[in-house]
């Protein structure tokens, strides 16, 4: 059973995102999901989907052997999905969860690799770059253009072109929305940044 919360200090967005879970949901077999508002229950672990302003995590929880001890132990990895919507018809939208809803049943490692992308009616050439994904995560964690440049080799302009090929691939409307994402994902502590773009 999945468990997906939504954390949101909108209570417009929240009802009516879980409105929309429920309204995807109904393609799923029944009990297959569970939504609880973050104020009922605080985001914890385990959480399989937290839908957040504009963001969304996936969270795959497997058991791994750790090398020299023999033992399995959970591991947790994330895939962080934007989820901006301006534009979007409410069947675009309900289409969009419902595929989030399937990646979230679907394990991690699945996609790791790009040939996997098809199955849930993802675009490759709509997801970052590495060297994008570099530049989002330095971005959130507080380098501006010209470190990053020096950093990376590269021009300003250069960087500057990556930065707006990634905003663009995600959706967002401004710099703003991608520092608010960047932060968050750099926060979470993920060097790959794991990002999916729907």
């Amino acid at each position: 059973m999945l468990k997906i919360i939504v954390s949101s200090d909108n209570v417009y967005y929240r009802k009516g995102v879980e409105s929309l879970i429920t309204s995807a949901g109904k393609t799923l077999r029944d009990g297959l999901f569970e939504v609880v508002s973050e104020t009922s229950s605080p985001v914890t672990k385990e959480a399989d989907i937290v839908f957040r302003d504009i963001m969304i995590s996936v969270f795959f929880y497997k058991r791994e052997t750790i090398a020299g001890k023999g033992q399995a132990e959970p591991h947790l990895s994330a895939l962080h999905i934007p989820f901006i919507c301006r534009g979007d018809n409410i069947p675009q939208i309900t289409g969009k969860i419902r595929k989030i809803m399937l990646i979230a049943t679907t394990n991690a490692a699945s996609f790791a690799s790009r040939e996997n992308y098809k199955l849930t009616g993802l675009k490759d050439f709509m997801q970052l770059s590495s060297t994008e994904s570099k530049v989002m995560l330095m971005v959130g964690q507080g380098y501006d253009t010209e470190n990053i440049s020096r950093m990376l080799g590269r021009s300003k302009k250069t960087v500057s072109t990556h930065c707006r090929n990634a905003i663009r691939k995600m959706g967002m409307l401004n710099r703003v929305e991608f520092y608010k994402y960047a932060s968050f994902v750099a926060k979470y502590g993920n060097k790959k940044g794991n990002t999916l773009c729907l």
